[in-house]
């Protein structure tokens, strides 16, 4: 990689005697240039010694990848293997030690390295590593390693023949605790490299990235685990974070980029890379140049991206894939989408609107739709209501495919409740939409079921059933002739809806139930929130017509949430007694910081025997287990208890403690004094 060296240009008037500036050789210089510089060395020895390996083969020609082997328990070194120009005995004991001197490559952009220090890397590690260097037919072994002063040194081991071809092999140890570290690093690091490195003793497999789609200068990413999306740039075969904190408002399609995988490619040269190797500096230049790169990238990308959709039959299943990218997809890469994906020439939307005909959906989660006024949830009759789930008819409704399991056409009568509820209960867990032509009373050209699937895009016909082929659900006749029918119930400790479970009978051991107006509890939230503390085995929350058919207010196991607001008063009332005082001690302690200290009060020497302090002492000791803001609330709202007068009392007895101590009350106002009072002055403070 070629340093920029721009001679510098100074002014200079009346200068006396000059001197350059220096580095003195100690290991504290060494240690900055060998470990200080990497923040994780897992990462760096990898990178550092393959982006070697492949320059050196780059200067010769060689193609073949670079071989790394991975440690393990059994064999515990990391080793790289390059098949490239290799190093002879002269430059290694003479030149390859010395640190930001040794790189041959530093006036040219077509090598990764440049600095001179990546092949020190192992030394952020291990305090000493080897290399082999074979060269015409010669074998020689190095020891690098740091010496009795903490000096990386270089020391010559051994020359043998070999018939191994010519390159470099750099390998260090690695302790057992780091194995998995640097086997685990070794696919982020490598997976960019050109030509991309064989992997030995590991289970790791380094195949080349995946892309979506992939421009000259820009890919993005397939997603996959463990990938956090952020943005690379990529050069020489590293890849360095695109960090948006660095990346001003003025380059808002680059921000916006910067997160939904972007990988962007540079040439070695067209960025300043730190000189950890770590990451580029986000200079206006830097930017200016990846800005210009993504200007095409929505456009080329919704091109490619929209050949996915080429032999899609339908809107309905063009949508549907649309919506399946777009799930995976984070809002960056969402917006592209949205705004670049077309269907045979046309501009494609998540939504569909359908025909001015009724709508109901049911389903678990979000309701994708807006129309005319929900009635389902807002004040539609609960006695219309078809179940817990069915939301009311809406016109000209908009909603999302792919969020529905089935299409259900009414063809009934007007009130189809118990066709519908069949369908709701044969199929529980499914997202259903039912569809009725509204036309059907007042206009003699009624719409007909394949008009309305042409409309929302023809979804498959294996989504579309007729609500005529299900039976309605059978109205049962007890003994005495009085008609009963289903119900159903939720089922859950607070609230419904908040993972409650659906049942159409009641469970065996009894409990609380709460009545619902139109899925809203009649009793109030604070009502239902204090019955809750009756501790019922059950909690059932049932609508008016599920309620009258359950016959549950006539069952002795179950009662009702003003039953259980009573059983609560009385149960307190029981539990706690003088509850007018209790109330008065609660609220005397929120303006009387001694009142809440009384009891480490009575532990000093002398704490009077009577008056007023021991009064207060005694009200603390009766009322302090139930003066909390629970207890305090249950008081004063549910029971209605006033305790003013008993506050004022309590008040009365403090000021009266005051004056009959006043050096106490001195101590307690002052923090400093009280914190360094002695033991002596403990004694004559009553």
């Amino acid at each position: 990689m070629r340093m920029n060296t721009e001679p510098a240009y100074v002014e200079t008037n009346n200068v006396g005697e000059t001197k350059r500036a220096t580095i003195q050789t100690s290991s504290k210089i060494f240690n900055f240039f060998s470990k200080q510089i990497y923040s994780n060395f897992y990462t760096a020895a990898w990178r550092e010694l393959v982006a070697n390996a492949i320059d050196a083969q780059r200067m010769t020609g060689e193609t073949r990848p670079p071989v790394v082997t991975a440690p393990s328990m059994l064999d515990p070194y990391a080793k790289v293997r390059d098949f490239g120009c290799s190093m002879d005995h002269e430059f290694m004991m003479n030149k390859f030690m010395a640190f930001g001197d040794a790189s041959t490559k530093d006036g040219s952009d077509d090598f990764i390295g440049g600095f001179g220090i990546g092949s020190k890397a192992p030394l952020a590690y291990t305090d000493q590593y080897s290399i082999r260097c074979y060269l015409d037919g010669v074998v020689r072994v190095y020891s690098i390693f740091k010496d009795e002063e903490d000096c990386p040194s270089i020391a010559f081991l051994s020359e043998d023949t070999t018939d191994e071809p010519n390159g470099v092999e750099v390998g260090f140890p690695v302790r057992q605790d780091d194995i998995e570290k640097f086997t685990a690093s070794l696919v982020d690091t490598l997976q960019y490299f050109d030509p991309m490195p064989i992997l030995e003793n590991t289970e790791h497999k380094l195949e080349p990235v995946k892309y979506d789609a992939r421009g000259d200068r820009w890919g993005i990413r397939t997603a996959r685990a463990g990938d956090n999306r952020i943005g690379r740039i990529i050069i020489g075969g590293v890849a360095y974070p695109l960090n948006v904190g660095e990346i001003g408002y003025d380059y808002v399609n680059l921000r916006s980029y910067s997160r939904f995988g972007l990988d962007l490619f540079l040439d070695i040269g067209e960025a300043n890379i730190a000189l950890s190797r770590e990451h580029v500096t986000h200079d206006e230049k830097l930017l200016s140049r990846l800005e210009e790169i993504i200007k095409g990238i929505g456009d080329e990308y919704g091109a490619q991206i929209s050949k996915k959709f080429e032999n899609l039959a339908t809107e309905w299943e063009a949508k549907a894939l649309l919506r399946e990218l777009t799930l995976e997809a984070d809002s960056g890469l969402k917006n592209v989408l949205q705004n670049h994906c077309k269907w045979k020439g046309q501009k494609l939307s998540l939504s569909i609107n359908a025909p001015e005909l009724p709508l109901v959906y049911v389903a678990y989660g979000d309701y994708y739709g807006w129309g005319s006024s929900d009635k389902g949830n807002y004040g539609f009759p609960t006695t219309e209501a078809v179940s817990p789930r069915f939301r009311a008819w809406t016109d000209n409704c908009r909603f999302m495919p792919h969020t529905f399991d089935m299409i259900v056409w009414d063809d009934g009568p007007d009130k189809p409740s118990l066709r519908v509820r069949k369908v709701i209960d044969e199929y529980p867990n499914k997202r259903i939409l039912f569809v009725r032509d509204n036309t059907l009373s007042n206009d003699d050209d009624p719409v007909t079921l394949q008009q309305f699937l042409d409309a929302i895009g023809n979804p498959p016909s294996s989504l579309v059933t007729k609500l005529s082929e299900y039976d309605p659900l059978k109205i049962v006749r007890t003994a005495a002739g009085t008609a009963t029918r289903q119900f159903t119930c939720y089922i859950q400790s607070s609230q419904p809806y908040h993972h409650s479970t659906r049942h159409s009978t009641l469970p065996a051991d009894g409990g609380m139930y709460v009545v619902m107006n139109n899925f809203n509890p009649e009793s109030t939230t604070e009502d239902v929130n204090i019955a809750l503390r009756s501790n019922p085995n059950n909690i059932v929350w049932l609508n008016l017509t599920d309620f009258r058919a359950s016959g549950v207010e006539n069952d002795p196991k179950w009662y009702s949430v003003e039953e259980g607001v009573k059983r609560v008063k009385a149960e307190y009332r029981k539990t706690h007694k003088d509850l007018p005082e209790a109330q008065g001690w609660y609220l005397a302690q929120g303006g009387h910081e001694f009142i809440d200290s009384i009891e480490e009060l009575s532990k000093l020497p002398d704490f009077p025997k009577r008056g007023p302090l021991l009064q207060i002492l005694r009200l603390h000791e009766k009322h302090d287990e139930v003066t909390d803001t629970t207890h305090a609330a249950t008081r004063k709202h549910l029971l209605g208890v006033d305790g003013s007068a008993h506050r004022d009392k309590i008040i009365k007895l403090a000021k009266e403690a005051q004056a009959k101590h006043p050096l106490l009350f001195e101590l307690m106002d002052n923090y400093h004094m009280s914190i360094r009072a002695s033991d002596e002055l403990k004694n004559r403070l009553f």
